[in-house]
C-alpha cells in the first residue's frame, strides 16, 4: 500500500491520447529545428548522475578503494553531476574554427555525439574530438542552426546576472575567469569597458562590440517582447479581444454562458471581486502538502565551523556522532534526548549546523530514497527557523492552533503524506526551545508517534530529540508557570516529556563576544543573577561606562510596547517630512447577501494582528509582523528599510519596496526590484480573517522598527544598540537586551542609579532548580584523566590514519587532543618525495612516501609502488630527545624512532589491502627482528587493514607469537571496523583510548606510557 500510495503522490496521470502516442511510439512533438536550452548564471542548472549509476560507481569504488588506499570518504562534489553545455563548450578543440566561437553559436551549430553515434571513420571537417576525453561533437550540415533558449534576467532588477549571462552566451571564452578578469569588479564594467584579444589576432576587440554582434544573431525585438510581457503581467489578458478576431464564435460562447447560468442565483458584489477577498461561506479544503526544507553546506562553508568548535561543543558533537555511527552500522541504540543550553552567543547555532551536517552525512547511506529525511531542523518561530535554515514546528509536523491534548491526531491521508517524507526520520533538532511549552512538546511527541505508528509508551515515536536554547532568555508570551519546560511540576500530566526525560549539556564559552572577554564574563554573571542580589562592583563600573547618549538611528530596545510606539512615532516625525499614513481596509459580512462589504470604521479588538494604520516613509525602519513565506525568510521579526512606496491613482499605497537587513530574505519573492543599487522586495497587502466577527482586514504586515521590545530582538545580533531598562518588568528582559550587541563599545544604556540597575536585572529562580534536577548528558563514558596514572617519564603518543596530511594539516592544528601529544604518528600521509614543507609549531617532521618504500622486486611490489596515496610519517616534539632510526628494510611502509628517555621504539606501519597478508607477515618479520636488536620495549601502531572484530586475526596471531599484545578493543573507523592496531611489547604500564575526528574515515588513537 505504501508503494501504491507513493506512486499516486509522485507520478502523474496521462490522457488516453498521450497513452496511445506512447504505446505506438509516435513522436509527441516534431520540430524542423533543434531547440537547445543553455543554462547560464552564477549557478547554472546541472543534472545529477542517475541514482542507479551512482550506486554502481560507489560499488565499483568500494571494490577498488584499496588501489587508492581508502581515499577520503567525502567524495568530490563534482563527481555526482553530469556534464552540461558549459563543460562541453570549455572543452572545445584548440583550432581556428572555435577560437572566436561563442557558447550560443557552439550550441546552435553542433551536436554532442553519444558513444554509439561516434563513427568508426572520423570526418575531420565535421566531427571533432573534445578535450578532457569528453567525447565528440558534430557540426550540423543538413538542417538549419538550432534555436537557443536560456534564462532571461532583467537588466534593471538584477544587472549583474544579466551581464554575466550575456557574456557567457555571446563572448568567446575557454575558462570562467575570462568572463570577468580580476581587474574588473563587475560583469557590467567588463562588458562596457573591457577589451579582448583572440588567438591568432593582432588587434584588440571591445567586449561590448563582440557581444552585441553575436547577440544580434539570436535576439530579435527583445525590448518590445519584454515590454509586452510586462504589460500583460500588469493588466492581465484581454479576453474581449478574441471577439474582434472571431465574432461568431464569441457570440456563440456568450449564449452558452447565458444558458448555463440561467438557473443560478448569482449575487456577486463587484467590489469584492475587485478586491479579491475570500468568501467566508466557502469551506474548500486546501490540498495538503509538506515542503520539507533541508540545509545544504559545501565543504568550504562547514569546515571552518567544524574547526572552530570549542572543547564543550566537541564533546557534545562527538557523543552524538558516535550514536549516529552505531545506528548507521546496524547496531541497536536507544533514542537519546539532550538539551543543549548556554548563554547568548555561546555557539549554539554553530553547533546545530555542525551536528546537522555530520548527522546527515553519516545516516545518508541508511536511507532507502535520497529524498528521505534522517534529520529535521525546526524552531517554534519563523525567525528562529529561518536563522537555522529550517522550518517551524507547526508547519513541518502539521501542528495547528486548533489542536487540543485530547484531539491531536491528523486524518489518515495527511498522516500518509507526512510519512512519505518523515518515515526515515531519526533525529529532530528543535532550536529556541525556551519558547516551547509542555503543551507544544506534547503535540510534537504525538505527531512523531503517529508518523512512526508507535504506541503511546514510545516517546516521540522513537525519534531522538536535540533541544537547543537558553531558559534564561525570554519564555513564551502568556505561558503559565507550570507549563514552562524547566518547571518540575509533578502535578502537570505532561511533566514526563521533559523533566524526567531530557539530559542537559551546557555550553559556557561565549563565542559572540570572544574578543571582549570582560564584557562576556559580565554577561554570564548577569544571566544567572538573582533578583535580590547586587551587581558586582566591577560589573557596575562596566555598565556605567556604557551609560552614554545613543545615536538616534541605531536600534533602540525598550521593555514595553508603549515606549516602543512613542519612540517610533517621534523618529518618523523628526526625520521624515512627508510620511504616508497607510490605513487598513476592514470588511464585514452583509447579513442579507452573505458577501463582504467595506466598513466605514475599524475593528477595535486587540486580537487582530494587522494594525489599523501605519505611518511610513522612504528610509523608515520597519519589521515584518507576520509570516509571509517561511522558506524565503519573509517571517515575523525580520527587519529592513523602506526604499520605495508605489501608490495607485487615488494615492493609496499599492506596493512597498523594502531592503531587508539579511540579504537572504526574499530571494525567491515574485516582486523584486533594484533600487539605488540595492535589491528590494515588494510587499502588498495581506488579509487576516477575523472569525470572531466574520470579517476580514487587509493591511501591510509591517510596523515601524526604529525601536523594538526585548521579546522581538531575541536571537538577534547587532554591532550597536541602545537599551532602556527603566521599565523592565520580568526576568530575562534585561539580559536579552544587553546581550544583543557584539561588544560593550556598541552598547548604549540609559542613565540609571546602581540600585535601580540591580533591581532590573534578574533571572527566574525556577530555572536554576530545574536545570539542577536534570541529569548531565554523556552517552559515552568520558575518558578518565591519565595525568596521574604514569607520573614519571610520561610520554604521550597519538596515532592517526589522516588520509591526506596536506589537506588536513589545518584540522590537525586545531585538534588539541592531537597537538598536545609528544609524538604524532601518521599513516596515509599521501605525500610525495617533493612534499617537504609540512610545518607544525614546536614539532620536527619526518616521513617516508610510498614510492620510496618499495623497490619493485616483484609484480605486487611494483603495483603498490606506483599506486597513489599511502605513506607514513611522524611529528616529534622539539624538547624531547629522540632518535630517528632507518631500518634499511624495503617493500614495507614503516617508519621508526627511539625515545631515548624511556628507551622505547615507536614503529608506524601501513599495509594496503593489495599487499598479500602472507607476504606482508614475511616482510614484517624482518622489521621485528631488526628492532628486537635495538630495544626490548616497542610500540607498533598502524593501519593493518584487518578487521579484528570480524575474526580477521592472522596478523594479530603472528604478533602474539612474537610476544606482542594488541590493546585496542573498540572500532576505529566510521564503518565500525577495527583495522587500526596498537601492539605493545615489554611495556607493563600504559593507557589507551580512541579519539574521534571529523575529517577522516579513521579515528585517532592515544597511547600514554612511561618508564615506571
Amino acid at each position: 500500500m505504501k508503494k501504491v500510495g507513493s506512486a499516486y503522490l509522485h507520478h502523474r496521470e496521462i490522457s488516453a491520447q498521450e497513452a496511445v502516442f506512447r504505446v505506438t511510439g509516435l513522436r509527441m512533438k516534431e520540430c524542423s529545428r533543434k531547440v537547445e536550452f543553455i543554462p547560464v548564471g552564477e549557478n547554472p542548472c546541472r543534472l545529477s548522475i542517475p541514482l542507479q549509476q551512482l550506486k554502481k560507481v560507489e560499488s565499483k569504488n568500494r571494490q577498488q578503494k584499496h588501489d587508492e588506499d581508502e581515499t577520503e570518504n567525502h567524495s568530490d562534489e563534482e563527481n555526482v553531476w553530469m556534464r552540461n553545455k558549459n563543460d562541453i563548450y570549455k572543452a572545445k578543440p584548440d583550432i581556428n574554427l572555435f577560437n572566436e566561437m561563442c557558447l550560443a553559436d557552439f550550441c546552435s551549430k553542433f551536436n554532442v555525439l553519444t558513444e554509439s553515434q561516434v563513427p568508426k571513420k572520423i570526418n575531420k571537417d565535421t566531427t571533432f574530438k573534445l578535450k578532457k576525453d569528453l567525447g565528440y561533437i558534430r557540426k550540423l550540415t543538413i538542417s538549419s542552426p538550432g534555436i537557443i533558449r536560456y534564462p532571461r534576467f532583467s537588466v534593471d532588477k538584477v544587472p549583474e546576472k544579466y551581464y554575466q549571462s550575456i557574456l557567457q552566451l555571446f563572448l568567446p571564452f575557454r575558462s570562467d575567469d575570462q568572463l570577468k578578469p580580476s581587474m574588473f569588479e563587475t560583469y557590467e564594467e567588463f562588458y562596457k569597458r573591457g577589451h579582448v584579444k583572440f588567438f591568432n589576432s593582432n588587434s584588440l576587440s571591445a567586449v561590448k562590440d563582440t557581444v552585441d554582434h553575436n547577440m544580434s544573431t539570436y535576439v530579435k525585438t527583445s525590448s518590445s517582447i519584454d515590454e509586452a510581457i510586462e504589460k500583460l503581467e500588469e493588466n492581465g489578458s484581454h479576453e474581449d479581444a478574441w471577439a474582434q478576431l472571431c465574432s461568431e464564435s464569441e457570440s456563440e460562447r456568450v449564449m452558452c454562458d447565458i444558458e448555463g447560468s440561467a438557473n443560478e442565483n448569482d449575487n456577486v458584489d463587484d467590489e469584492i471581486i475587485e478586491n479579491n477577498l475570500p468568501d467566508l461561506n466557502r469551506g474548500v479544503e486546501k490540498e495538503f502538502s509538506l515542503p520539507i526544507r533541508s540545509m545544504v553546506f559545501t565543504n568550504k562553508e562547514i569546515i571552518p565551523m567544524l574547526r572552530s568548535m570549542n572543547e564543550n561543543q566537541k564533546h557534545i558533537f562527538f557523543d552524538i556522532r558516535h550514536w549516529c555511527l552505531e545506528k548507521a552500522n546496524g547496531k541497536h541504540v536507544d533514542p537519546f534526548y539532550v538539551f543543549i543550553t548556554g548563554g547568548a552567543g555561546t555557539g549554539k547555532s554553530q553547533l546545530i549546523k555542525c551536528l546537522y551536517f555530520e548527522i546527515s552525512r553519516i545516516l545518508a547511506p541508511t536511507l532507502c530514497n535520497p529524498d528521505d529525511v534522517s534529520v529535521l531542523l525546526a524552531a517554534p518561530t519563523g525567525t528562529a527557523a529561518f536563522n537555522i535554515n529550517g522550518m517551524t514546528i507547526h508547519s513541518c509536523l502539521s501542528i495547528f492552533k486548533s489542536l487540543s491534548k485530547d484531539h491531536a491526531t491528523l486524518s489518515e491521508d495527511k498522516l500518509n503524506t507526512l510519512r512519505t517524507k518523515l518515515d526515515s526520520l531519526q533525529i529532530l533538532i528543535i532550536d529556541e526551545i525556551s519558547m516551547v511549552n509542555k503543551r507544544l512538546l506534547y503535540f510534537v511527541h504525538e505527531r512523531l508517534r503517529q508518523i512512526k505508528k508507535k504506541p503511546e509508551s514510545c516517546l516521540f515515536g522513537g525519534v531522538s530529540i536535540i533541544a537547543v536554547g537558553d531558559f534564561y532568555q525570554l519564555p513564551p508570551v502568556k505561558s503559565k508557570k507550570s507549563d514552562k519546560l524547566y518547571v518540575n511540576d509533578p502535578s502537570n500530566p505532561l511533566n514526563y516529556l521533559w523533566n524526567e526525560l531530557f539530559k542537559v549539556a551546557v555550553l559556557d564559552e561565549i563565542m559572540r563576544q570572544k574578543d571582549d572577554k570582560t564584557f562576556a564574563e559580565m554577561l554570564n554573571r548577569l544571566r544567572i543573577k538573582k533578583k535580590h542580589e547586587m551587581i558586582e562592583p566591577d560589573d557596575i563600573l562596566l555598565l556605567k561606562h556604557c551609560m552614554k547618549e545613543a545615536p538616534d538611528r541605531i536600534l533602540h530596545i525598550f521593555a514595553t510596547n508603549a515606549e516602543v510606539q512613542q519612540f517610533n512615532n517621534s523618529m518618523i516625525m523628526k526625520y521624515f517630512s512627508d510620511p504616508v499614513l497607510v490605513e487598513a481596509e476592514d470588511y464585514e459580512k452583509d447579513k442579507t447577501t452573505g458577501t463582504l462589504k467595506r466598513k466605514s470604521s475599524f475593528y477595535s479588538s486587540s486580537d487582530i494582528q494587522l494594525p489599523s494604520s501605519i505611518l511610513l516613509a522612504v528610509g523608515a525602519r520597519i519589521m515584518l509582523i507576520r509570516n509571509q513565506d517561511t522558506k524565503d525568510g519573509l517571517v515575523n521579526g525580520v527587519m529592513g528599510t523602506v526604499h520605495k512606496i508605489i501608490t495607485a491613482g487615488n494615492n493609496i499605497p499599492e506596493i512597498i519596496y523594502i531592503q531587508f537587513d539579511d540579504d537572504n530574505v526574499g530571494k525567491s519573492a515574485k516582486e523584486q526590484k533594484i533600487i539605488n543599487g540595492n535589491r528590494c522586495v515588494g510587499l502588498g497587502r495581506c488579509s487576516e480573517d477575523l472569525s470572531f466577527v466574520s470579517g476580514v482586514r487587509k493591511q501591510y504586515p509591517l510596523k515601524l522598527a526604529f525601536a523594538c521590545t526585548a521579546h522581538k530582538v531575541q536571537g538577534l545580533t547587532v554591532s550597536e544598540v541602545a537599551v532602556d531598562l527603566s521599565k523592565c518588568f520580568t526576568y530575562g528582559q534585561s539580559y536579552v537586551a544587553l546581550s544583543r550587541v557584539t561588544s560593550n563599545k556598541g552598547l548604549f544604556i540609559s542613565e540609571m542609579n546602581n540600585e535601580s540597575l540591580s533591581a532590573k536585572i534578574y533571572a527566574d529562580p525556577d530555572i536554576e532548580a530545574g536545570l539542577a534536577s536534570m541529569q548531565v548528558f554523556a552517552m559515552r563514558t568520558a575518558s578518565a584523566s591519565v595525568a596521574n596514572i604514569l607520573k614519571e617519564h610520561q610520554i604521550r603518543i597519538v596515532y592517526h590514519n589522516i588520509q591526506g596530511l596536506l589537506s588536513h594539516i589545518g584540522d590537525l592544528k586545531v585538534n588539541n587532543d592531537i597537538v598536545t601529544a609528544d609524538f604524532i604518528c601518521l599513516t596515509e600521509t599521501w605525500l610525495t618525495s617533493n612534499d617537504q614543507n609540512v610545518n607544525l609549531n614546536n614539532y620536527d617532521f619526518r616521513h617516508v612516501c610510498r614510492n620510496e618504500a618499495f623497490n619493485g622486486d616483484n609484480k605486487m611490489f611494483r603495483t603498490i609502488k606506483h599506486m597513489k596515496n599511502g605513506g607514513v610519517g611522524f611529528f616529534g616534539k622539539n624538547r624531547i630527545n629522540y632518535q630517528h632510526i632507518d631500518l634499511h628494510i624495503k617493500n614495507i611502509e614503516c617508519i621508526c624512532f627511539r625515545i631515548i628517555e624511556i628507551d622505547t621504539l615507536i614503529i608506524t606501519v601501513y599495509r594496503t589491502q593489495k599487499y598479500d597478508v602472507e607476504t606482508f607477515i614475511k616482510q614484517f618479520r624482518l622489521v621485528l627482528n631488526e628492532i628486537s636488536r635495538i630495544s626490548q620495549k616497542s610500540v607498533i601502531v598502524g593501519d593493518f587493514n584487518q578487521n579484528i572484530l570480524k575474526d580477521e586475526r592472522s596478523i594479530e596471531n603472528f604478533m602474539k607469537s612474537q610476544g606482542y599484545v594488541q590493546v585496542i578493543t573498540e572500532p576505529t573507523t566510521e564503518k565500525g571496523t577495527l583495522i587500526d592496531h596498537v601492539y605493545l611489547k615489554g611495556i607493563n604500564q600504559f593507557c589507551v583510548r580512541v579519539i574521534p575526528t571529523f575529517y577522516s574515515y579513521h579515528e585517532a588513537i592515544e597511547i600514554i606510557t612511561g618508564n615506571v
